[in-house]
């Protein structure tokens, strides 16, 4: 692995020369505006503006103006922020910060933390009004907002069913679903779920509860049968 690592930075000296190697420890960056510093274990590619990654601490940083104070975590972007005292956190984009060991992040302006591990992908307002998923939830999706539009919560397990044969559930606007599929409608909105076949003149449109003597339908003719 060591030998692989020195060999990606061997090629990246040779093939872009704007990049200089630095061996500065204490997180300045030298006065080469273009860097490459291998601090210990961590690395550091930096433009311009220095980012600040914790000496030794496995981590890496990619960007301007990153800082990983955290162990075996990367930012690669602008302005992420990793704080001590968690690891394996790994961000993509600009003006994030996590907090949350083994969480992963693509998008701006997302603030994850807590014990649980999520993986974020979106965007939020601004740097004011993050994108931030609710407490234990695992996959969280949404744009433009502080709340997301999808929500995926991880699996529970309990004394009777361990947890590798359980699955989450996933909730469609600002709710903690409670039920397999929960949809909860924003302020001035209907709640509603439309089914629409591609050829509505051939093909039918049911929904299935059980089996299938127990379901509502309507047929290409436009009958509805229960």
């Amino acid at each position: 692995m060591k030998r692989l690592v020195l060999f990606t930075i061997m090629v990246l000296l040779c093939h872009f020369p704007m990049f200089a190697q630095n061996n500065d420890t204490d997180n300045t960056g030298g006065s080469n505006p273009d860097t490459i510093q291998i601090q210990g274990n961590s690395l550091n590619i930096h433009r311009d503006t220095v980012n600040t990654v914790y000496v030794n601490s496995g981590s890496s940083a990619i960007g301007r103006n990153n800082t990983v104070n955290a162990y075996f975590s990367g930012a690669f972007g602008m302005r992420n922020t990793l704080p001590s005292n968690y690891e394996r956190m790994f961000v993509f984009g600009s003006d994030n910060t996590v907090s949350s060991s083994g969480s992963f992040v693509v998008g701006n302006f997302i603030s994850v933390s807590g014990s649980t591990p999520a993986v974020v992908i979106g965007e939020g307002l601004d740097a004011t009004c993050s994108l931030t998923p609710p407490s234990g939830t695992g996959l969280v999706v949404g744009f433009n907002s502080t709340k997301p539009t999808l929500t995926v919560t991880r699996s529970n397990n309990n004394a009777s069913t361990p947890y590798h044969d359980r699955t989450g559930k996933v909730g469609i606007g600002d709710v903690t679903p409670t039920a397999k599929l929960h949809i909860k409608s924003d302020n001035g909105e209907d709640a509603g779920i439309i089914l629409e076949p591609k050829q509505p003149a051939s093909k039918n449109t049911f929904i299935q509860m059980r089996d299938s003597y127990h379901k509502i339908s309507v047929s290409s003719a436009g009958v509805m049968q229960v």
